[in-house]
């Protein structure tokens, strides 16, 4: 295994099917695996809190995460482009933040299950170039809390959204308000 605690970059040109030896590994570097085409599954590491932005992008035979309890961070744009995405992402309690961008282009994904711990998602979540909404399904737990800021000046649009009431229950509700209502915008736990 590997004594470093952070990944930086891996020569996309090799074909890595599989990632194995990251035991110590905390932090996964921006674009560490960036156009690993041939990376079919990732687990991530026990000690891993952070995946940088663009960590995935475009492993588009990337079919499954495994996502570990701990992980607080998902960068922006972290797995965008990985067409080959299971139908459904689970991510773990511990994780706070999802980047913006963070599952576009998952052709292949259908439903988002965010924990309990999510702080904050980032524009654009689940955005398809094509306009085409793949992914149906948004879970979040009930009576979660958030507000609808802009990207740019984070200026306050809606705040008092709970989570299971009204219009915002999780399923296909949720999705549409990150897929064509409120894509653009950054939602905040209140």
């Amino acid at each position: 295994g590997t004594t470093k605690s952070e990944i930086l970059l891996i020569d996309a040109v090799q074909p890595v099917t599989t990632i194995t030896g990251l035991e110590n590994v905390k932090v996964i570097g921006d674009r560490a695996f960036m156009f690993c085409v041939k990376l079919e599954s990732f687990v991530c590491p026990t000690n891993l809190s952070c995946i940088g932005q663009f960590a995935f992008y475009n492993c588009i035979m990337l079919e499954s995460v495994q996502f570990n309890d701990g992980l607080i961070t998902i960068g922006e744009s972290a797995f965008s482009g990985c067409e080959s995405l299971g139908e459904t992402v689970t991510l773990t309690d511990s994780v706070r933040e999802v980047g913006g961008n963070c599952f576009s282009n998952c052709f292949g994904l259908k439903t988002l299950v965010f924990g309990s711990g999510i702080e904050k998602i980032g524009a654009y979540l689940v955005f398809n170039n094509n306009g085409i909404a793949s992914v149906t399904n948004i879970v979040l737990a009930d009576g979660l809390c958030f507000g609808l800021y802009e990207i740019e000046s984070n200026e306050p649009i809606i705040s008092g959204i709970v989570i299971g009431t009204e219009d915002f229950t999780s399923g296909s509700g949720l999705a549409y308000y990150f897929n064509k209502q409120y894509k653009h915008l950054v939602w905040k736990k209140a």
